[in-house]
């Protein structure tokens, strides 16, 4: 088979999701023409399916997440309260166990915001 362009679509559903990458190849790097063979149509293939294969794994470690931080809102709205307490302290006057409990909850809420990216260093091998 040879072509002049390659377009290559993949589909795939994961838990009710539709996830889909295209791609298309119809010159190099350069800017230069290219003569499409089956090869290079199957390689093309494979790249699509990698990313959709990867786009499902960072899918997964997202829902968990979400997960995660529903089943700990409940705790987190009583520690919460329990840090507008410390706060509402003089410095002065928190205890060393106060101050060590408040700064937790602090960077605990700040570690929860990022929690989740995509991810962009993962190895192909990690998902």
């Amino acid at each position: 088979m040879l072509a002049d362009s390659i377009s290559v679509k993949i589909m795939r559903s994961f838990d009710y999701c539709h996830f889909e990458v295209a791609l298309s190849a119809c010159s190099d790097g350069h800017g230069n023409p290219i003569t499409v063979s089956s090869e290079i149509a199957d390689d093309l293939r494979k790249q699509a399916a990698r990313l959709v294969d990867k786009a499902v794994a960072q899918y997964k470690v997202a829902k968990a997440n979400a997960a995660k931080v529903e089943t700990r809102e409940y705790e987190r709205a009583s520690d919460e309260r329990r840090a507008k307490s410390i706060e509402a302290m003089a410095e002065t006057d928190r205890s060393p166990e106060q101050q060590a409990e408040l700064k937790k909850f602090k960077d605990t809420a700040w570690a929860q915001s990022r929690e989740y990216d995509y991810q962009d260093d993962w190895d192909d091998n990690d998902y």
